[in-house]
């Protein structure tokens, strides 16, 4: 039998062992005091103990997995964790002590590398003496409130910094956005948040290019561990793409007379409100360039497919926009096949597109729960159908570098957190701060496992 040789003690007298093996035959053995430990049982049995163990601990594992339906890194969040949450008063509580306070200090910021209509932004007012922004009550009421996800495993979220964002878009590569006005609200946010490592330039379109760069004199330049070819010049680490319908309108109309019946066409399925979209190859070209460094593309659209962009009801407009995110996700995962980067590099996230709030200046709390009924101004009442339609699209297209994030939720309770209208969100709320948050949480987990979901 194969025992440990453990020597006995000094007076320690010979031992009879029993043991009671399988089927219930009793073992005796005397020990010889060459090494036989009467603590220790047989191997045979031993291993039989260590086999059930391993086999529990598997099964439990197993169940606990089979539960979540989920598997990931530690301390992994999924999205659906974040936004299963509630909007609590801030502890301790937000306290003015003059009549005007900063609203940058309200959101909790040191200030904006953006300059251009904080006002807007902040959903503040400017009160004309030293750029400084007056916070009337309901911007005042809403910043009194913060995004508590119901589960711990969020708490990481919720520790995001923006020194932690600077750092991981110059090491591992920025993020290039696109979107409509509201995406337009995140890169301000942006600029906020990681004040005061970067600053912020305009392209050659105007406001509808705009891009951060990182600061020569940040704090955190001698840390920082730069990439071969980064440039303080010509590396974004955030640039903003206004792209209010994913296609320029050549494509759209182009499109549309493809996918749709001839019985069906009209001559002109476009108006002529002005909209804000490129071309997919020339944005696309610019998200795969080397030298700018990106590696994340994070899209986000909605608001632009109204009966004031396009000459149909919305019935026609949101079979139109299935086929619209269809092809969009079609060609995404073209380019990304044959991205000549490593494979895995690159990612392509799809942001769900949020709605506003009727009335909303007559709000001045957070809902609590979900608003039962859905709204009916514009094509609010239709975005979590266009949500959906995003979602199921990514999903078919079963490609390792998309993903579909809903993080709508926290801004559909809030009624209270709008700007200068009842559709744009006050930046500094947390609302926008948290797509961020998720965003830098949700890219850097996915880094480090093949598998977050």
């Amino acid at each position: 039998m194969d025992r440990v040789n453990r020597p006995l003690r000094d007076g320690q007298a010979p031992v009879e062992l029993s043991w009671r093996g399988p089927g219930g035959k009793g073992y005796t053995k005397v020990s010889s005091g060459e090494g036989d430990d009467p603590t220790i049982p047989p191997l045979r049995e031993r291993r039989t103990r260590t086999l059930v163990l391993t086999i529990l601990a598997v099964v439990s594992v197993t169940l606990i997995l089979f539960r979540t339906n989920r598997v990931g890194p530690p301390h992994f969040c999924p999205v659906e964790d974040y936004s299963n949450g509630t909007w609590v008063l801030k502890d301790p509580p937000l306290h003015a002590n003059t009549s005007r306070i900063s609203v940058e200090h309200a959101s909790g910021f040191k200030g904006c590398a953006h300059a251009f209509k904080p006002e807007w932004y902040f959903g503040a007012y400017q009160s004309g003496q030293g750029g400084e922004m007056d916070m009337d009550k309901y911007r005042w009421d809403a910043a009194q409130w913060t995004w508590k996800p119901n589960r711990k495993s969020c708490r990481a979220v919720e520790e995001v910094t923006g020194e932690m964002l600077v750092r991981d878009l110059v090491e591992n590569g920025g993020w290039l956005l696109l979107g409509d006005s509201l995406t337009e609200e995140q890169f301000f946010s942006l600029s906020c948040f990681m004040y005061p490592h970067v600053r912020v330039d305009w392209g050659r379109k105007g406001w509808e290019e705009q891009h951060m760069y990182l600061r020569s004199n940040t704090p955190l330049y001698d840390s920082l561990k730069f990439p071969p070819s980064f440039s303080l010049d010509y590396t974004p680490l955030v640039t903003n793409l206004r792209t209010d319908q994913g296609f320029s309108p050549p494509e759209l109309r182009k499109l549309y007379h493809k996918k749709t019946p001839t019985a069906q066409h009209l001559r002109q399925p476009l108006t002529t409100y002005p909209v804000a979209s490129p071309s997919f190859d020339s944005y696309i070209s610019t998200f795969l360039l080397d030298r700018r460094n990106y590696r994340s593309l994070i899209m986000s659209m909605g608001s632009h497919f109204t009966p004031r962009e396009f000459n149909f009801g919305m019935d026609d407009i949101f079979k139109f926009f299935k086929t619209v995110v269809e092809d969009w996700v079609s060609q995404v995962k073209e380019k990304l096949d044959k991205d000549p980067v490593a494979t895995g590099q690159r990612r392509v996230i799809v942001r769900s597109a949020t709605s506003g709030h009727g009335e909303c200046k007559s709000h001045f709390k957070p809902y609590q729960s979900d608003p039962e009924k859905p709204e009916t101004e514009y094509n609010w009442g239709w975005m979590d159908k266009f949500n959906d339609v995003f979602k199921t699209a990514v999903s078919e297209a079963n490609h390792p570098q998309i993903s579909f994030l809903s993080l709508e939720r926290p801004a559909k309770l809030r009624p209270d957190g709008h700007a200068a209208d009842c559709l744009h969100i006050s930046v500094g709320l947390g609302i926008i701060e948290g797509w961020t948050k998720y965003l830098y949480h949700y890219l850097t987990m996915q880094r480090r496992s093949d598998v977050v979901t």
